[in-house]
């Protein structure tokens, strides 16, 4: 699957209209794309330090194909980011290879939620990336999953090419750590609060400690639109 994360601010400075326009306007081009699978919008929880991007969007598609076809070729491409140059300061745009862990459910379009979204890298902590990447998916992964109240999961990643890795003496080729992503949803953030505080929550927060660093967290109130 081929995700894409963005996150934006408005041009304009009447944040009202600015707001009415994306959601009766911008929504219906993007829903409008062919190949789109699953889409949800939301207003991000500002945070002091870094300032914090207004709005975030989170696009599915089957593969990088499918993705490339509806933004770039497709028929309600040009509608869609002409709306986009004209309203939207983009921040934020990542196009990831991901794969869903739990399936959103139940969803429907209207539905309202909380999405916490999270940008780390592994720590390596003398292993390999190869290594560390395996212990996240096998262990990580898993305890994430049992989460009590969640509603979605999905993990991501950048595609990375052996062209930027480093050869070794031995002709080896050594992967970069890439930027990770995870997306969970929640019914609400008082259900993503009880849950990190439930055994397997805290049995997770130890884990990242461990596990990941260079965290950038997105806490989104989000609707979805697919």
């Amino acid at each position: 699957m081929r995700t894409v994360f963005a996150t934006f601010n408005f041009k304009s400075t009447d944040t009202a209209t600015a707001e009415k326009h994306y959601t009766e306007n911008h929504v219906r081009l993007t829903l409008q794309l062919p190949n789109l699978r699953q889409y949800i919008t939301g207003l991000v929880r500002p945070l002091p330090h870094p300032p914090s991007p207004h709005r975030a969007a989170f696009n599915y598609f089957d593969d990088e194909a499918a993705l490339r076809w509806a933004l770039h070729k497709s028929p309600a491409a040009k509608p869609l980011l002409e709306d986009g140059a004209a309203h939207l300061r983009v921040n934020r745009w990542l196009e990831l290879d991901s794969e869903i862990i739990v399936p959103f459910e139940p969803r429907r379009p209207g539905l309202e939620c909380f999405v916490l979204a999270s940008e780390f890298e592994l720590k390596l902590k003398g292993a390999g990336a190869e290594a560390a990447e395996q212990r996240y998916l096998d262990y990580h992964v898993d305890v994430a999953r049992r989460l009590p109240n969640l509603r979605h999961y999905m993990i991501s990643k950048y595609q990375v090419s052996t062209k930027i890795g480093a050869v070794t003496a031995s002709g080896e080729v050594r992967m970069r750590n890439p930027l990770r992503m995870a997306m969970l949803v929640f019914d609400s953030s008082e259900a993503l609060h009880d849950a990190y505080h439930s055994p397997v929550g805290q049995e997770l927060s130890k884990d990242e400690e461990a596990t990941i660093v260079n965290t950038r967290l997105y806490r989104i109130d989000a609707t979805v639109q697919l």
